[in-house]
């Protein structure tokens, strides 16, 4: 009986740890900062060529990219970048049609780090 108990406790632990993840990566991260159309899009390029990002769809204003998977234990994530006015919007989450993959083992952050660091680097040189 007290080890059908700690059973429920930690799968009930474990399973809200997997939702707030999920739920984490689900949203988008503001960045404050204003870009045109052309900065917007050599960031997109320099992040795309060092993640080796394959583009689904593009526009001025907005950018939908999946990350390259080189191994069957990888997980390819979805990149949505969103350009406003005064600031941009980017998730990064697991791809929806690879169920078996419950986790991106860090590929999510490393999407979203990257573009910041490109994206400070390309501002700091200009």
């Amino acid at each position: 009986m007290i080890i059908e108990d700690k059973f429920v406790v930690v799968f009930t632990i474990l399973s809200f740890v997997i939702f707030v993840s999920k739920l984490y990566f689900l949203t988008f991260k503001k960045i404050n900062t204003a870009l045109d159309e052309k900065e917007f899009k050599e960031i997109v390029n320099e992040t795309k060529s060092k993640l080796e990002w394959k583009i689904r769809s593009q526009s001025k204003n907005k950018v939908i990219a999946e990350s390259n998977s080189s191994s069957f234990f990888e997980s390819r994530e979805i990149v949505t970048i969103i350009r406003k006015p005064n600031y941009i919007l980017i998730n990064s989450r697991t791809t929806p049609d690879n169920p078996k993959i419950i986790s991106s083992y860090g590929g999510n952050w490393n999407n979203v780090a990257t573009f910041k660091n490109e994206m400070k680097k390309y501002l700091k040189n200009k």
